[in-house]
């Protein structure tokens, strides 16, 4: 991706470049799970801002919220992902808008304030991408336990179909067996 960034760089893609800076980013997160990449997020979160590019500038702030949420600064967490969702809202609709919504949800159960999570959670059941509606399944059951009358369809909560879960939810599924939390 560095390479790529700068042949884009040299032929003028200047768009292409921040997208490629992201990579670059993102590769560093999985080559070192340990790493602190909120300043690397952070920066290519401004280029992106000044080329215009929401999308990645969303993608880099959402990024550095489960950076802070892996890290157990939950405030800091939403305090990001609002403001990713914020810009997201320049691609309502798409599949990173709706993994937003979810990542919010789930960091509003955390943070026990549920009245607030279940409105995220029900504005992302409008979503037609089946790795948010997996994401969903994680959150479902958290909330149930809080406002069950008013959540669609508590009773019928299913366990995700693991295949449509994106990583960084297999994840969230992982710590909380670990942690003998039950999403089913």
């Amino acid at each position: 991706f560095e390479v790529s960034s700068k042949a884009l760089k040299e032929s003028g893609s200047l768009r292409k470049v921040i997208k490629a800076r992201l990579n670059v980013v993102v590769a560093m997160s999985h080559v070192d799970s340990e790493a602190n990449l909120i300043p690397h997020y952070f920066d290519v979160h401004q280029a992106a801002l000044a080329a215009k590019e929401f999308s990645v500038a969303s993608t880099c702030l959402l990024n550095i919220s489960r950076e802070y949420q892996i890290m157990g600064g939950l405030k800091a967490s939403l305090k990001y992902c609002s403001q990713a969702l914020e810009i997201a809202e320049n691609n309502f609709g798409s599949l990173h808008f709706y993994l937003i919504l979810a990542h919010r949800a789930h960091l509003l159960c955390e943070l026990k304030r549920f009245p607030e999570a279940q409105t995220d959670f029900e504005c992302a059941l409008a979503s037609p991408f089946p790795e948010v509606k997996a994401a969903l399944e994680m959150i479902k059951p958290l909330l149930a336990n809080h406002i069950a009358s008013h959540l669609p369809n508590s009773r019928n909560t299913h366990p995700p179909r693991t295949r449509d879960l994106l990583p960084t939810w297999a994840e969230r599924m992982s710590l909380a067996k670990n942690e003998s939390v039950s999403f089913s």
